[in-house]
């Protein structure tokens, strides 16, 4: 079994890539920040326990330790993980600074 990782697969790109996947027999874990949108339930509704959404705001720790925690329950392992979720914030900053 494949596993994969979205982010932001609320709608637009994310919820087209959470659909491609599911069409090539994945199980898709599917990051969410907006818990209202209807694109994941039916897809839901669809493919049953092979997408998983996890409710996920990239900008916060510890929903991104949660998130990980809750895959973990279910593998060891991903196969793909597309990062498609953006995070605001002071565009001076980077990656790199955040880390040291």
């Amino acid at each position: 079994m494949e596993y994969a990782l979205v982010t932001g697969a609320d709608r637009g790109l994310g919820l087209g890539f959470v659909r491609q996947l599911l069409l090539k027999g994945f199980t898709v874990f599917a990051g969410r920040y907006a818990s209202d949108r209807e694109g994941l339930s039916e897809l839901k509704q669809q493919y049953g326990e092979r997408l998983h959404m996890i409710e996920l705001n990239v900008a916060v720790d510890d929903s991104v330790k949660e998130a990980s925690r809750l895959v973990a329950i279910h593998t060891d392992k991903l196969d793909i993980v597309i990062n498609n979720a953006a995070i605001l914030g002071d565009i001076e900053a980077s990656v790199v600074d955040e880390l040291d």
